[in-house]
């Protein structure tokens, strides 16, 4: 940059310069609906000593879907981290999309 120009706005740049999110999410309304299929910790903490503990050493078939379950649900974190993330990025004085980076960091580190 030289001299006096600034860094524009995110609502002054051409849509052609900006990330399109939304193969991921269409906005954080929809962001809040997958948010809220996550189970909570404890919900997670019973179904998976329900359906998995002391049981996958005698079925392979279990494991796989233990497995299958694990990645569905890192790729469902995966997606709301990415987004916020990469959202937050834009700017980063935006308050609603810091809230949403927080709160899905706080999630993963739980």
């Amino acid at each position: 940059m030289q001299g006096n120009d600034k860094v524009p706005l995110r609502s002054e740049v051409s849509a052609e310069e900006t990330w399109n999110l939304s193969d991921l999410f269409q906005d954080f309304s929809h962001w809040e609906r997958a948010w809220k299929e996550l189970p909570e910790e404890e919900e997670l903490a019973k179904y998976l000593e329900e359906k998995f503990k002391g049981k996958l050493h005698g079925s392979p078939d279990l494991l796989h879907k233990c497995f299958e379950y694990k990645n569905e649900l890192s790729r469902k974190l995966g997606n709301l981290y990415v987004y916020a993330n990469l959202r937050n990025a834009e700017d980063v004085a935006n308050k609603e999309s810091n809230e949403y980076c927080g709160k899905i960091e706080n999630k993963m580190a739980s």
